[in-house]
């Protein structure tokens, strides 16, 4: 987890300074109004120049991740979404259980439910006799 929340702050990190050089994951916006300061452009220039290979261009956004010399995070990335599909198949196999536990509840509250019908009726009936 503690790479996880690593990477994802990574890649908010990167998106911000992005955001702040003018571009976004649609292209670039509107030039930077003129009171921002030469220490903050120089900031973002430097931010955007690290981030350019990963937000690029709006494509990255659809197509799958492939590797690349430039991208040493990438094993890292791989093995947590072969961890979390793990995970997502063993929480959908505890969902069918229990599934199957509640219906076993409900059909055994269904039985108890016809049970005491049928009590109540042989009360009845034999009160009438």
């Amino acid at each position: 987890q503690a790479k996880w929340l690593k990477s994802v702050g990574l890649v908010t990190s990167g998106l911000q300074s992005v955001s702040h050089a003018g571009i976004d994951a649609t292209g670039p916006k509107e030039p930077p109004p003129a009171s921002l300061t030469q220490q903050n452009m120089r900031q973002s220039s430097s931010h955007s120049s690290t981030n350019r290979s990963s937000c690029q261009s709006k494509d990255t956004q659809t197509e799958p991740i492939q590797a690349d010399a430039d991208s040493p995070r990438e094993d890292p990335i791989q093995g947590l979404i072969a961890k979390l599909r793990r995970e997502n198949q063993a929480m959908e196999e505890h969902t069918k259980e229990l599934q199957h536990l509640i219906k076993l509840v409900a059909d055994s509250h269904l039985l108890i439910g016809r049970h005491r019908a049928r009590l109540v009726a042989e009360n009845l009936f034999m009160q009438d006799l």
